[in-house]
């Protein structure tokens, strides 16, 4: 999908709980009306939006345990390729520790359990648009 011209940018979410996906796509249209809100139901989609065109994409925000491919591999993936360097990326899920540890110390994301309060995840979601790089200063 392209960046509408009215648009700051792109929040890709990805979550195969579709109840959380209308929940959460909701709420990131309420507090990012100027950005473009595309949701994924599953870790191939995700993918493949991330193998297309980047241009305007700020945030992916992901669930782990998807259809597909997980979440902590399409951080994996996106981690070494230059495109995305600019992208900041979010494990939204529940987790063992060794997944959160391994996905925010060597790939620098950042981690939030499924049960943060909304305005932890919009917070974290802003700083994130605003300070793109990695999970640096998230």
């Amino acid at each position: 999908m392209n960046m509408d011209e009215n648009s700051e940018g792109i929040i890709l979410f990805a979550d195969d709980d579709a109840q959380i996906l209308e929940i959460h796509q909701k709420n990131l249209n309420k507090h990012f009306p100027n950005y473009q809100i595309e949701c994924f139901s599953d870790g191939n989609s995700l993918k493949k939006r991330l193998e297309g065109k980047l241009d305007g994409v700020k945030v992916v925000l992901t669930d782990n345990n998807m259809p597909g491919i997980s979440g902590r591999e399409i951080i994996a993936y996106c981690f070494e390729k230059k495109e995305f360097e600019n992208i900041s990326f979010i494990l939204f899920s529940t987790c063992d520790d060794d997944i959160v540890e391994e996905v925010e110390d060597k790939y620098r994301a950042k981690y939030l359990p499924k049960n943060v309060d909304i305005c932890y995840l919009v917070e974290v979601v802003k700083q994130a648009v605003e300070k793109p790089a990695r999970g640096e200063g998230i």
